[in-house]
């Protein structure tokens, strides 16, 4: 796997380490907890950047499954991973896409989320390690706001979006009503 993307990784893995961490203390019941009918939960949330997550890696071995013909990235492509980063960060809100909005379960327990996680973060790690190093010069992901880009840009998003939902995450956690 190329550095930058396994320094990513690493990154990722130490968030979702601080976020288990703060989150543990919580009972199911408390993080099942909806601040609002047609909101999601804190488990629902964690549930959406798991499926996020899955769904990409998923994507990146069904188009590679087939040796496709990849264009190398460029100032395109990296400008499309700065357009989403940019809206990650800002409060604007776009709606999931239908197939990881729809999947999410009204109650779920910490304790699944959390071993389901680690490993698919391990299952992508044993992927992203199989991968040829040319694969990460490749516009070979397809983020659906963003377009294709690199592997390392999907990290991008990942990180972006983890963090975007670490904030509301946060959120319903301070208007938590004990």
């Amino acid at each position: 796997m190329k550095n930058s993307v396994k320094n990513q990784l690493d990154s990722l893995n130490s968030e979702l380490g601080l976020l288990f961490r703060d989150l543990k203390k919580f009972s199911d019941n408390d993080l099942n907890w909806k601040p609002e009918e047609g909101k999601w939960s804190v488990l629902q949330i964690m549930e959406h950047l798991i499926l996020a997550e899955s769904l990409s890696q998923k994507y990146l071995e069904k188009k590679l499954s087939f040796d496709p013909a990849l264009k190398n990235t460029n100032v395109l492509s990296g400008m499309r991973s700065m357009f989403v980063s940019f809206y990650l960060k800002t409060p604007i809100k776009v709606k999931a896409p239908a197939v990881v909005d729809q999947t999410l379960a009204d109650q779920s327990t910490f304790w699944e989320l959390v071993k389901l996680w680690k490993q698919n973060r391990e299952d992508l790690e044993t992927f992203l390690n199989s991968l040829a190093p040319e694969m990460f010069k490749k516009q070979v992901y397809k983020h659906p706001l963003g377009g294709r880009m690199s592997i390392g840009n999907m990290m991008t998003f990942h990180k972006h979006h983890f963090n975007r939902h670490r904030k509301q995450i946060e959120s319903i956690l301070k208007n938590f009503k004990y």
